[in-house]
């Protein structure tokens, strides 16, 4: 059995966000979050490379609370959707798990912050307002 005084981690994922809306069947819309895993990592902090698949799975973290999972394999450009409403503010990342064992959690992906300036019909109202007036 090999004993490891000091397992190194993944480096961290990139992933990017954006915000959909989707009609919901009682006529409401809602915002929902997709997160992509833009780039996946392909070292450990200690310099050493991985393969994809040495990337098991992915944990999603919202307002820093584990909240999701993304199971393997993992590819850059997958994406996962929240299916909760998403709230301003709302903030989310990403570690991506090592296939050691016992598995080894990978550094936090940068963060991606829900920012929901204004309801999403606002601007299409204000600019039909503008032009009945105008």
């Amino acid at each position: 059995m090999r004993h490891h005084h000091h397992r190194s981690a993944l480096r961290a994922a990139h992933i990017r966000g954006h915000l959909s809306l989707h009609h919901h069947h009682h006529g409401a819309y809602r915002v929902i979050t997709t997160l992509t895993l833009a780039t996946l990592p392909t070292a450990r902090t200690d310099g050493s490379s991985v393969s994809a698949a040495d990337l098991t799975s992915a944990n999603v973290y919202k307002n820093g609370a584990q909240y999701a999972t993304i199971a393997g394999p993992l590819s850059n450009g997958q994406t996962w959707s929240d299916t909760v409403p998403a709230a301003n503010g709302d903030k989310y990342d990403v570690t991506i798990l090592d296939a050691q064992t016992p598995p080894v959690e990978g550094v936090a992906s940068n963060n991606y912050v829900v920012s929901i300036a204004a309801p999403p019909l606002a601007p299409l109202a204000a600019a039909v307002i503008s032009g009945a007036t105008a």
